[in-house]
């Protein structure tokens, strides 16, 4: 503990961050599992934090925006040759993504000695809705 938290109690810190105007909480409690992650994360064996790194990696925005746009060009029945191309091309991108990622989360429950669902569970991981 560092000098200011020595002399305070868990109590008294949870007061003062009930103080806090709610723009400022939500980027205290942000900084607060960021730096929870960290001291996990530098806690860990090797093999399992480059896991984690791995499985934490988020599939590229502007290319999950682009393939929801052709998906509902799609739907409306708009989509043309070359869009379906790329459509069809980002699909496999994203399956690709998956599963690269569920390959790692496989491998992480076996140095952990854990199915895969605990492992997901552990690790705050959740099957994403891309729809």
């Amino acid at each position: 503990m560092n000098s200011l938290t020595q002399n305070m109690s868990q109590t008294q810190i949870l007061d003062a961050v009930r103080q806090l105007p709610p723009s400022e909480l939500e980027d205290f409690v942000k900084k607060v599992l960021v730096f929870q992650a960290k001291e996990r994360t530098n806690n860990l064996p090797d093999a399992e934090t480059r896991l984690l790194k791995s499985i934490y990696r988020i599939f590229p925005s502007d290319k999950l925006a682009r393939l929801k746009q052709l998906r509902a060009k799609t739907e409306a029945g708009d989509l043309s040759e070359t869009e379906y191309e790329e459509l069809a091309a980002l699909s496999d991108s994203l399956e690709e993504f998956h599963a690269r990622r569920m390959k790692k989360l496989a491998e992480l429950s076996k140095l952990r000695g854990l199915g895969l669902e605990e492992t997901m569970s552990q690790v705050g991981i959740k099957f994403p809705n891309y729809d």
